[in-house]
């Protein structure tokens, strides 16, 4: 099953798999945004918390198989976004206020192991 996530295009992996999953996790809107002008948000997960404060989730697909000696173009400009995805935020849609997102995710089907990480 792993090998057919693996085969999907990012767009379609992030549309048809992750944002489902979000939507079941949290019960609430999640929204792809993914493609040419993303600043760094594939997927948006529009939640509040216990108290009804908005606790927006930032998240950036990746089909990178990063490992010690990936390509550092590739992990580069997954940094690159990620740092946007950390910046640019998100706008809270009743009063038109920027907000930054509380939470970051990188999700990837791919493992990645300390050394990858140790190495970029």
């Amino acid at each position: 099953m792993l090998d057919e996530l693996i085969e999907l295009d990012e767009n379609k992996y992030s549309k048809t798999i992750i944002k489902p999953l979000f939507e079941k996790i949290y019960n609430c809107r999640v929204e792809f945004t993914g493609g040419g002008i993303e600043k760094g948000r594939d997927l948006i997960v529009y939640k509040k918390d216990e108290l009804g404060i908005e606790d927006y989730i930032g998240i950036q697909v990746k089909k990178l198989k990063a490992t010690s000696n990936s390509a550092k173009n590739s992990f580069q400009q997954l940094l690159t976004q990620i740092e946007q995805l950390k910046n640019e935020g998100v706008v809270e849609q009743c009063t038109g206020q920027k907000l930054k997102f509380r939470k970051l995710v990188f999700i990837t089907p791919y493992t990645i192991y300390d050394r990858a990480y140790d190495s970029h």
